[in-house]
C-alpha cells in the first residue's frame, strides 16, 4: 500500500533523526530549501551546514534568490558557507558532452565532500526526489559514487508533495519554477565558455525586465529559441513585446528570435 504524504514525512525525520551532523547541498530551489528546513527542525540549526556552490554557471537573479531564502526563510543559526568554484577549468566538463551533467556534480560533490569533511559533519545530503529519478539525469550517478545521501528519495517525497510540505512550512519558493545552470542552454557539442554564458545570462536578464520570469535562452545555429511560462506565452505575443523582445535579441548579438509553443 502507498505512504500517505504525511507518512513519508515521518519517514524523512526519522531518518534525518539518525545522521548526526549534515551537510546539505543548497542551490535555492524547492527541494533543497526543504530538506534544509526538515534538517534544522529535526537536528537543530547547530547539526546543519548548508554548502552552497558560486560559479559563473549560476545566474546573479538564481543566487541573489538563494541569499534571501537562506537569509529569511531558514534557520539564522544554520552555518552557511559559500564555496567559490572555476567550473571553466574543468575540460570534462567545458567539451559539453552528454554527460556534462555528471561531469560538473562529480567536481561540485568531491569538493563539498572534502569541505564536509573538514566541517566535522557525518553526511552530505542531497534534494533528489523521486520525480528525480523517472528522468534523464547523468548527475545522479556522480551522487550514487560519491556516497551522496538522498533523504527525500528514500522518504518516497514527490515535487509536489515536497512543495505542498514548502508551503505548509512557509518557505518561500515552494512555488517557483524549478531552475538549471546556464550551461544547460548551450547545445551539447559547443564548448562552454564564460562570453557564450554571460550573453544568456544578459539575455535572461533582459526578459525577466520585460515582465517574463522563469525564461530560457537557448542559442542555437544562428538563431535563438525562447522558452517562457505557459501563462505568459498570449502576453508575450502582443507586437509590442514581440518587438521589443526581437529588438533587445538583436542588439545583444543573438540571431533570429524563435519561440517555443509550448510554455515552461
Amino acid at each position: 500500500m502507498n505512504s500517505s504524504p504525511e507518512e513519508k514525512l515521518l519517514d524523512l525525520d526519522r531518518s534525518l533523526l539518525k545522521m548526526g551532523k549534515v551537510a546539505v547541498a543548497f542551490s535555492g530551489g524547492v527541494d533543497s530549501t526543504f530538506l534544509l528546513h526538515c534538517a534544522s527542525r529535526i537536528l537543530g540549526a547547530d547539526k546543519v551546514v548548508a554548502l552552497q556552490g558560486v560559479s559563473c554557471l549560476i545566474a546573479k537573479s538564481a543566487f541573489d534568490n538563494a541569499e534571501r531564502i537562506i537569509q529569511t526563510a531558514c534557520d539564522p543559526g544554520i552555518v552557511h558557507r559559500q564555496i567559490h568554484l572555476s567550473p571553466l577549468d574543468w575540460d570534462d566538463f567545458t567539451a559539453n558532452d552528454e554527460q556534462r551533467c555528471y561531469h560538473c556534480k562529480r567536481h561540485l560533490y568531491q569538493i563539498f565532500q572534502v569541505e564536509r569533511v573538514q566541517l566535522g559533519c557525518s553526511f552530505l545530503l542531497d534534494g533528489t526526489n523521486v520525480d528525480d529519478m523517472n528522468a534523464v539525469r547523468p548527475g545522479l550517478q556522480a551522487v550514487r559514487e560519491l556516497a551522496v545521501r538522498t533523504p527525500l528519495v528514500d522518504a518516497g517525497l514527490t515535487k509536489d508533495e515536497i512543495r505542498y510540505f514548502a508551503k505548509k512550512a512557509g518557505l518561500p519558493n515552494h512555488d517557483l519554477p524549478s531552475d538549471s545552470c546556464l550551461a544547460t542552454r548551450i547545445a551539447i557539442g559547443k564548448r562552454i565558455d564564460s562570453g557564450e554564458l554571460i550573453k544568456i545570462e544578459t539575455g535572461e536578464s533582459f526578459l525577466r525586465d520585460l515582465g517574463f520570469p522563469g525564461c530560457r535562452v537557448k542559442p542555437s545555429d544562428g538563431c535563438v529559441h525562447l522558452t517562457i511560462r505557459e501563462g505568459d506565452i498570449q502576453r508575450f505575443s502582443t507586437d509590442t513585446n514581440r518587438r521589443s523582445v526581437q529588438k533587445g535579441m538583436l542588439e545583444l548579438g543573438f540571431g533570429p528570435v524563435y519561440l517555443a509553443i509550448i510554455g515552461r
